[in-house]
């Protein structure tokens, strides 16, 4: 039978899955030796799972996850040691992957509980639904404005990072900055936030998948899609460039595509700097020999720590264009430090070797690559205009394939009358797409 000093039914659950304090632990291992109610109402959770700590690892890198079989007996243990002492179930929950912990502790330390049954947890008047991605600085969540029905990604801030002013302050500015740019190839943001100390931003939840998902499961894109991309990245550098600001952080894990379409919308202006440089907010913030942004990613100015204007995300540009053509990081390198030394040091290998390549859209990827930025392409602007160009121009194709086309055209001149208008048809088809219209 319950006693008033039963525990509720929300904190025997939290106690199932180890979310309760050391000391409340204990009060409740010690209820449960005098209350079958209660007892029987745990032995009914056995065969529920931690949906958030599911989630949480399904979000983390390989690298940062335990063997499934190795994952699957921790959590075992901690189940079976949920009606023994709190101290073993203490040095149990230890001995889980440390990533997994501790971001499952963040987790709960940020979110309101859960009101409805789809819900992981409330946070500014959002329903937080789903993790989405965990990154450097915040997690991001698939969540609901109830007020409006809209979904939106909800961006929230660590809280060991919220604990730091500089970074606190960076978060808030990346929010701030992109609020101002309406465009169509960077993505809306619709709130700034705070709650219980920890800054978010409320933006438009894209469907689609990222460049990087893209690249992994392609490894290289055809010279049409890559000049596109590029094109429509720098159409969306450009905008924000002319609003004074340097996104320091263009890679392809920050290049959404969407669904559909493949539209490109430019992401996480985390590290967003104003160029014009005369905002109270950039006081303090970044020093001279602060190495910020994606190492392999990075201009070299940026490995150096120097201070960047937008030739920098152009850089970047250039790299991200160098992988879609040839499947290859071009300055990734097994430590930071050689990663750093390369960017700075280290010439790319020339796309010539690309199959297929037109010579003009290897020109202008290497005409980015410049480690003098006065040598590139000087704003996105003109890399936008130049990438439309290429792709309005019948671009030439390599002397081998040509050959091969003509050998298979002189084979085909023994067709017969119906032969020939087949044949008609295809060189028809073949003339459009050397002129890019379909």
């Amino acid at each position: 039978m319950k006693t008033q000093q039963c525990p509720t039914d929300q904190e025997l659950r939290d106690f199932h899955f180890s979310k309760t304090s050391f000391e409340r632990g204990e009060e409740i291992c010690d209820h449960l030796e005098s209350c079958e109610a209660c007892s029987s109402v745990l032995d009914a959770m056995d065969g529920e799972n931690d949906d958030l700590l599911l989630r949480i690892r399904e979000k983390l890198p390989e690298e940062m996850q335990s063997d499934d079989s190795e994952m699957q007996d921790l959590l075992a243990k901690v189940k079976q040691q949920q009606n023994t002492a709190s101290a073993s179930l203490s040095e149990t929950i230890a001995e889980l992957p440390l990533a997994v912990v501790e971001l499952d502790q963040a987790i709960r330390s940020l979110l309101a509980r859960p009101e409805l049954p789809d819900e992981i947890g409330r946070l500014g008047g959002y329903r937080v639904l789903e993790i989405l991605g965990v990154g450097g600085m915040g997690i991001v969540f698939r969540a609901e404005d109830p007020s409006l029905n809209r979904p939106v990604a909800l961006k929230v801030m660590k809280p060991e990072e919220a604990n730091s002013s500089s970074a606190k302050e960076r978060f808030l500015r990346e929010a701030q900055a992109a609020a101002t740019i309406e465009h169509d190839h960077i993505v809306p943001i619709y709130q700034v936030g705070e709650d219980q100390g920890v800054p978010f931003l409320a933006m438009s939840f894209l469907r689609g998948e990222s460049l990087s998902t893209r690249l992994e499961r392609e490894q290289t894109l055809a010279v049409e899609e890559t000049l596109r991309i590029g094109r429509e990245i720098a159409c969306g550098l450009g905008v924000a460039h002319q609003a004074g600001l340097i996104h320091r952080d263009i890679k392809p894990d920050n290049i959404w595509l969407e669904e559909g379409s493949g539209r490109v919308k430019i992401v996480d202006f985390g590290l967003v700097r104003n160029s014009f440089g005369d905002g109270e907010n950039q006081k303090g913030l970044t020093q001279s020999g602060m190495v910020l942004g994606t190492p392999q990613y990075m201009s070299p100015e940026q490995a150096r720590g120097k201070p960047v204007d937008p030739r920098a995300d152009l850089f970047s540009l250039g790299v991200v264009m160098y992988q879609m053509l040839s499947g290859k990081k071009i300055f990734q390198r097994e430590s930071l430090l050689n990663t750093l030394v390369a960017v700075e040091r280290e010439a790319p290998p020339p796309l010539s070797n690309v199959s297929r390549l037109p010579k003009s859209v290897s020109d202008l990827v290497m005409k980015l690559l410049e480690k003098n930025p006065d040598k590139r392409i000087q704003t996105a602007v003109e890399v936008a205009q130049s990438i439309a160009k290429l792709e309005t121009e019948q671009l030439p194709v390599p002397t081998e394939v040509a050959t091969k086309k003509r050998t298979k055209r002189s084979q085909q001149l023994v067709l017969g009358a119906v032969g020939a208008l087949v044949l008609l048809g295809i060189i028809v088809i073949t003339i459009r797409d050397k002129n890019g219209k379909e």
